[in-house]
């Protein structure tokens, strides 16, 4: 009893965890709030009108997070999930995959009733989290590839129009789609903040991963 009570508990947390993370997948990014804060600050300082519960819980998620980050494969994992433009902190996604886990264990139990083959579903529970990363980092990481071509036309031509090289990629930000435009949008609000140019397209290249 008790164990099933603990894993209730890791259960819970798990669920809370994920509601956490999709919130701040809906919320922009920070990048964009401080955007937000340079074009409108009305809209900034709405923004700040938010609950005290939800800052809380937010500044709980980030206080781990930092944590975690301190240890070189979590750093690691924290650039993976960049990568793949998923918006989850790296304290979210080992909530998630360890909620995973559970699930899949317990479901495993249910079905099966016998330790080898709950452990093997176990197994697809521990390995779904990191198999869908990747799919998504591969995902998004062809799509940008696959633009490249477009974004070097739109550039050549805004700079023959007259444009210069930040406000060509100003321009091709509003014109492509993701995940490029959303990507040179940042490149654009990291100069205003003080990146120098190259600076920011070599974090992009990071954040990318493509050595396209």
């Amino acid at each position: 009893m008790q164990v099933l009570i603990l894993i209730g508990v890791f259960v819970g947390l798990a669920v809370m965890t994920i509601f956490i993370g999709v919130g701040r997948g809906l919320a922009p990014v920070g990048s964009d709030r401080i955007d937000d804060y340079i074009g409108d600050q009305m809209v900034q300082s709405r923004k700040s009108r938010n609950s005290s519960s939800r800052r809380s819980a937010d500044e709980l998620v980030q206080g781990f997070d930092k944590i975690l980050r301190s240890v070189s494969f979590l750093d690691r994992l924290a650039e993976s999930l960049l990568r793949a433009g998923i918006k989850f902190t790296v304290t979210e996604y080992l909530a998630i995959w360890a909620g995973s886990i559970i699930v899949a264990v317990l479901i495993g139990h249910i079905l099966t009733k016998t330790i080898l083959a709950t452990a093997m579903v176990g197994l697809v529970g521990l390995v779904a989290p990191y198999i869908f990363l990747r799919f998504r980092h591969g995902t998004r990481l062809h799509a940008f590839n696959s633009q490249l071509a477009h974004v070097l036309a739109q550039l050549s031509g805004s700079m023959r129009a007259g444009y210069g090289l930040l406000q060509a990629i100003d321009f091709v930000s509003h014109e492509i789609s993701a995940p490029a435009g959303p990507e040179f949008a940042r490149v654009v609000r990291d100069v205003k903040l003080g990146r120098t140019l190259m600076a920011a397209l070599d974090d992009m290249g990071d954040r990318i991963g493509s050595d396209d």
